[in-house]
């Protein structure tokens, strides 16, 4: 059939159908008119056909996804550790990572959703009970140690919760973990992180800490502190570090300090108001209503609510925005355990791959404290070097390192009966002392020292004619110092200056094995010899600032028989020492005042040393390492 035949049929065909719609009284639909935005779809969907254009294009992103992974984040791999060295090497003042994924449809785009303290300082994760707090900070922590080393970020994590923080334990930048049983172990670290805050005020010099590192680059770390569930933390220890907390929020940002915290809101049973306002962003998790979202972001009105029953999945302001996002889980995994189990792999991959220095460990006194492992200490070594304290154990307080200040020092008693660990306190002493470089000496007469004496290199005296011989040799010593103390006091110079000053000259250590028996040779060595007390009294009477030390042994029961020589009262007469055993009131060597009545009469094991009253030394109880001679 031609075109012309067919079209005048049709044409026909739809004349009789107007006729007989007019017939009887019924209304055609009318041919809806082509507009020129049909005729350009029309056209555009005709020549993408025609040119196999296919591509199912849509207007709008898709949601967020319920589950996405870390290294699906555009820019997270780049950053990231690769298994031997870390991608972040700039100075620049930032500490930001990367834990989720960012809705922004009002501009179309969804891009990585990054947390930085530096930046915005402390952050609250606020969200109900398994909304997904816990899953957040853990994906915050690994991101963050997989971008930055040790030299820039050390972390403390105090975790509350789950216990699901625990796998980042090996991390090097990981200073320590506490959790619920580490009651004793939480002081000693709220007492370190409080000298942190002042050793840096004191270094700062008024400065920020964003300034100093500018100008002197990242030899100070930041520190994160993360409290996982601060509403249990608060309960289960009575509040007791509150007013701590609140500092550090206050003034910790200033010197590289920051606070990361979980909690349901903000509150007295929660964060408590006068820490709430010191935490300048918020993360907001799933929330029971409209009114807490407002309430946690600090707003009046909310418009964008985050989708309800996907953990993770909350919102946060961005600029002068309300955005929803949706937290990364760290690694892909068939399930939790095997997730864990593969952050811990990565983990000891961080630690093995890192050769400086490592996060500052929260002080712990070891269940059996040994001396090769104290003097390995950084604190050890930073105060031996100092050359004003002599380290020589724990502190119980908060189990920092515990040193003999030495300028306050001249005649140090060891005090205690037989078997409290007076010798093995000798011998730590020794071992200390030669750590700073001075002059040893050891007069051991019958004791058992000479072994600790060789290991530092002392001068071993165990016989009258050798002590003579010593004393003869220092004499021109104690002229030569005494000489230079007389000048400086003649200048008015204070106790303190004085001791500086006598800097000038090597220290010297003298310790005695029997402070009894010491005084009864010297006063009485024996045939050929003579009498060295009149020298011995004059040294001891005004040897002070000259910067020389004297340490001995003493058994409290020999008080009586020592009192017979001039030479003890003046080694005693100060009252220095630390006594060894407990039970105070059974000696009479120094006072324990201090100590509350009903403990004055407790015995304490050995190497556990008691203080006398000191009045600038807040220690009273110190731990002893054991020197073992194998």
């Amino acid at each position: 059939m031609e075109e012309g035949e067919a079209l005048a049929g049709h044409e026909e065909a739809a004349g009789r159908i107007i006729e007989h719609a007019a017939l009887h009284r019924r209304k055609l639909p009318e041919m809806k008119e082509k507009t020129q935005l049909d005729a350009v779809i029309e056209y555009l969907a005709r020549t993408a056909r025609d040119n196999g254009y296919d591509h199912d294009l849509k207007l709008w992103l898709p949601v967020l996804p319920e589950q996405l992974y870390l290294e699906e984040l555009d820019g997270y791999q780049e950053h990231a550790f690769d298994g031997a060295k870390w991608g972040t090497t700039s100075q620049d003042y930032s500490l930001e990572a990367l834990v989720g994924l960012l809705d922004d449809p009002e501009n179309q785009s969804q891009t990585p959703l990054g947390v930085d303290v530096a930046a915005d300082g402390n952050h609250a994760v606020i969200g109900t009970v398994v909304s997904g707090k816990s899953t957040f900070l853990l994906t915050y922590l690994y991101s963050l140690i997989h971008r930055y080393t040790p030299d820039a970020v050390n972390v403390y994590l105090i975790d509350y919760s789950s216990k699901m923080l625990g796998v980042l334990e090996e991390a090097p930048h990981i200073g320590g973990i506490l959790f619920e049983e580490d009651a004793e172990k939480i002081s000693k670290f709220f007492t370190m992180l409080s000298r942190i805050l002042d050793e840096r005020k004191k270094e700062f010099h008024g400065a920020s800490y964003e300034q100093y590192i500018r100008a002197n680059g990242l030899t100070v770390p930041s520190v994160i502190v993360v409290v996982d569930n601060m509403a249990a933390f608060r309960k289960k220890t009575n509040g007791a570090y509150d007013d701590f907390l609140t500092r550090i929020l206050q003034e910790g940002v200033n010197y590289g300090i920051y606070v990361v915290a979980s909690a349901t809101g903000f509150g007295m049973n929660e964060i408590p108001n006068r820490m709430g306002e010191n935490f300048r962003s918020v993360v907001c998790l799933e929330m029971n209503d409209k009114f807490a979202y407002a309430d946690a972001l600090r707003m009046i009105h909310i418009d964008v609510l985050p989708e309800e029953n996907v953990k993770g999945r909350g919102i946060i302001k961005a600029g002068d925005a309300v955005l929803e996002f949706q937290t990364a889980l760290v690694l892909p995994s068939e399930d939790e355990y095997l997730r864990a189990e593969k952050i811990r792999e990565h983990c000891r991959k961080l630690d093995g791959a890192w050769h400086g220095k490592k996060a500052r460990r929260i002080p712990e006194i070891p269940q059996k404290p040994v001396w090769n492992e104290f003097v390995q200490m950084e604190d050890v070594a930073a105060m031996a070097s100092g050359g004003v304290c002599l380290p020589v154990g724990y502190d119980r307080r908060d189990a920092s390192v515990y040193g003999i200040n030495l300028s306050r020092t001249y005649c140090y008693m060891v005090s205690g009966k037989q078997r409290t660990g007076k010798s093995n306190l000798l011998r730590v002493l020794i071992q200390s002392a030669g750590l700073s470089g001075g002059e040893l000496a050891v007069v051991d007469f019958g004791g058992d020292l000479s072994y600790a004496a060789q290991a530092a290199g002392a001068r071993y005296i165990d016989s009258a004619e050798k002590l003579q011989d010593y004393f003869s040799g220092i004499i021109p010593t104690f002229q030569e110092r005494n000489k230079a103390k007389k000048e400086y006091a003649a200048k008015g110079v204070s106790t303190e200056e004085l001791y500086e000053k006598m800097q000038a000259f090597p220290k010297i250590f003298i310790f005695l094995w029997d402070l009894v028996e010491f005084v009864k040779i010297a006063d009485k060595p024996g045939e050929g010899i003579g009498t060295m007390t009149p020298f011995l009294a004059n040294l001891l009477d005004k040897g002070a600032y000259h910067n020389v030390f004297w340490f001995a042994a003493v058994n409290p029961e020999d008080r009586t028989r020592g009192l017979s020589y001039d030479t003890f009262k003046l080694f005693i007469r100060a009252g220095n020492g630390m006594h060894l055993g407990g039970k105070v009131d059974d000696q009479q060597l120094m006072s324990f005042d201090h100590i509350p009545y009903n403990r004055r009469s407790t015995a304490l094991k050995p190497g556990t040393g008691l203080l006398p009253v000191h009045d600038e030394d807040e220690t009273t109880t110190v731990i002893l390492p054991l020197y073992r001679t194998e």
